[in-house]
């Protein structure tokens, strides 16, 4: 799990580490039948992020001197940019979309846990 630090008013997610007896662990809840939940129209994260990182997704104004290619989405915005092995996701409220909530910046092949945290962010403003 990740606990999230806020510093200078921005976030910062890292990885909760508890010692053998400091943490309750998880809780787990079965459900066999859910009834009346309308199916979602969010794209996943891996098509969210294909289609950031391809260009695909409209170019929209989120801070920064490149232009992002991103996803507005129920008051919340998720864009980013590829740039050879670099990837860079952020998310925020269409409102204010140049005061990222979140970030994720490095080798594309070493930040995923980082955009899933991103992710999950922009899912909590949806949501």
């Amino acid at each position: 799990d990740y606990v999230t630090d806020v510093v200078d008013g921005r976030s910062c997610k890292r990885v909760n580490k508890c010692s053998n007896d400091g943490c309750d662990g998880e809780d787990v809840t079965r459900i066999t039948r859910v009834e009346g939940i309308p199916a979602s129209t969010l794209p996943s994260l891996s098509s969210i992020t294909a289609s950031i990182f391809n260009g695909t997704y409209s170019i929209k104004p989120m801070g920064g001197v490149l232009p992002y290619h991103a996803l507005e989405y129920e008051g919340a915005i998720i864009g980013g940019r590829k740039f050879l092995d670099l990837c860079g996701v952020q998310v925020a409220q269409v409102q204010s979309p140049t005061d990222w909530i979140s970030l994720a910046l490095g080798k594309c092949n070493e930040i995923q846990p980082e955009i899933e945290g991103v992710y999950d962010d922009f899912l909590g403003l949806v949501n």
